[in-house]
């Protein structure tokens, strides 16, 4: 709270917008039906995929780029592989990504 004004000669105001008593509608986020997710590898250093393009992925399932790769990330839904490309991002490092389509089984939406 302020108790004193800066100059001394007039008395401390505080003023603010109150808020009106009625509230907007929460607004429903529907879940997008693709997700992609990015491994920091190049798709020509993979050569030998772990996973292919039309492959079926569960939630949780870990995917890799190569047998041997250290990159890897776990899927948060399942789905299918659509599409692996690659992705050249920040002062030209080549990602790869892997684009899935998501089930609508595994939506997440809570009622």
């Amino acid at each position: 709270m302020i108790k004193r004004s800066f100059f001394g000669l007039v008395k401390p105001k505080l003023r603010y917008e109150t808020l009106d008593d009625t509230q907007a509608e929460p607004v429903r986020v529907t879940p997008s039906k693709q997700i992609q997710f990015y491994i920091g590898e190049s798709p020509d250093t993979i050569g030998n995929a772990l996973q292919k393009p039309g492959d079926k992925v569960k939630n949780g399932q870990k995917i890799a780029g190569a047998d041997k790769s250290g990159e890897y990330f776990l899927s948060s839904r399942s789905g299918q592989i659509s599409k692996i490309s690659s992705f050249t991002g920040i002062m030209g490092k080549t990602y790869t990504v892997v684009a899935m389509d998501v089930d609508k089984e595994s939506s997440q939406i809570l009622d």
